[in-house]
């Protein structure tokens, strides 16, 4: 899995943990609900800026986000390498 991807997945996850609709999030970090379904999707990065922005709109940290997404990648690439 790469970054994007795994991204994408920890996104969903975050906002679904709160009860947030994409159009929720969407409101509460400033961007539309068409971004953050393509960053679900897997078809957009977030720039920093953004992802900052994403974390305080899902009542997090930044770093905790990335955290997830790099254990996310690194499972992953372990179990292609067996």
């Amino acid at each position: 899995m790469n970054p994007q991807q795994a991204f994408a997945l920890v996104l969903r996850q975050e906002r679904l943990n709160r009860g947030l609709t994409q159009s929720d999030l969407a409101s509460l970090a400033g961007v539309t609900s068409r971004y953050i379904r393509n960053l679900e999707a897997g078809r957009s990065s977030p720039t920093l800026d953004t992802l900052f922005g994403l974390a305080c709109a899902l009542d997090t940290k930044a770093h905790h986000i990335v955290a997830n997404v790099e254990e996310k990648v690194d499972a992953t690439d372990i179990r292609n390498s067996d």
